[in-house]
Formats: C-alpha cells, sequence, structure tokens
C-alpha cells in the first residue's frame, strides 16, 4: 500500500510541477514576445471582455482558439481576427467573399444589431473558437497581476519543491541509518 502511495505521490507532484513550468514559461511568453499571442500545439486561451458575443459569450469566459487555414472557415463559424489597431474580435461569419482571388469574411457579434463595419481579410484571422470555458478569464487575469503570480505559480511551485526537497533528505536519513 505504501509504494502504491508513493507512487501516486510522485506522479501527482510531477504534474503537478509541469503543470506549474508549462504555466510559468506560458506567462513569459505572453508578456515578452510583441503579438502577445502565445500558441500552444496550435491553440490558444482568449478571455472575452465584451457583451457583443452575449449570451453565448459573456465577458469573463474563455474562448480556445484553434490555428486553422481561412479556406476551411464556414459560415457560421466563431473567428477570432485582429483588427488594424490590433484589437482582438471574436465574432460570427455571417457571409464569406471570394473577390479578386482574396477571401473576405463578413461577420457580426450576436447581440449586435449589424454586421461588423469592415470585411476580415484571410491575413487578420487568428483562429476558430473550439470550446469555451465559463467565468475562467478572471482567474487568468488574475493570474497575470504580480500578486495572482505570486499566490499561483511561485508559492505552490515553491512548497512542492520544498516537499520535493524533504522527501529526498528523509530518505538519505533513512539510507544511511540503514547502513549504520
Amino acid at each position: 500500500m505504501k509504494i502504491i502511495l508513493k507512487v501516486i505521490n510522485i506522479l501527482i507532484t510531477t504534474a503537478l510541477v509541469i503543470l506549474i513550468v508549462f504555466s510559468s514559461l506560458l506567462i513569459y511568453q505572453t508578456r515578452t514576445e510583441n503579438t502577445k499571442m502565445a500558441f500552444v500545439l496550435g491553440y490558444k486561451p482568449l478571455t472575452v471582455l465584451s457583451g457583443s458575443m452575449a449570451p453565448l459569450l459573456m465577458p469573463g469566459d474563455v474562448v480556445v482558439i484553434k490555428k486553422v487555414n481561412p479556406n476551411d472557415i464556414k459560415k457560421g463559424d466563431i473567428i477570432t481576427f485582429i483588427t488594424n489597431d490590433n484589437v482582438l474580435i471574436t465574432h460570427r461569419v455571417t457571409e464569406i467573399i471570394d473577390k479578386d482571388g482574396k477571401r473576405l469574411f463578413e461577420t457580426k457579434g450576436d447581440a449586435n444589431n449589424v454586421e461588423d463595419s469592415k470585411l476580415v481579410t484571410s491575413d487578420n484571422i487568428i483562429g476558430v473558437m473550439k470550446i469555451k470555458i465559463p467565468y475562467a478569464g478572471y482567474i487568468g487575469r488574475y493570474a497575470k497581476t504580480p500578486i495572482g503570480y505570486l499566490v499561483m505559480i511561485l508559492i505552490p511551485g515553491l512548497l512542492l519543491l520544498a516537499g520535493e526537497v524533504t522527501n529526498v533528505y528523509n530518505t538519505l536519513i533513512k539510507q544511511s541509518n540503514t547502513q549504520k
């Protein structure tokens, strides 16, 4: 039974350490890159900031977008695109227009009365929404603050490290006692 508990402890500790390292790297990547777009395996979580897609997407929700070929986008898909002002918008495709060999997308927020004023070019598309996670954006925004980073990343990481150092120390003490 002790062996099973040790294995479970090692697996959980390893998973948490990997999660902390991975999270820290993502936070670092988004803070240092000019585009602020860190994709992992083609996916990127983004926090919804406005109610333009209500009731489907509410402020504070997280949408996970996936990089896609613009030719694979269909009418009705929810896409995230970047405007000329470097603002990210997540809206539904209402029409696809092929003009002069270029694919353009007419978009509209579900809660908006009219379509967006400008057509979206293929070059401006960041990705297509795959899933939404209600309210998860509040946690992510908190983790990006200095106090949130300390509370959610650094302190748990240091506690895990201290626990592992204690385990190694106890193991070494047991081994030295058995050798006497």
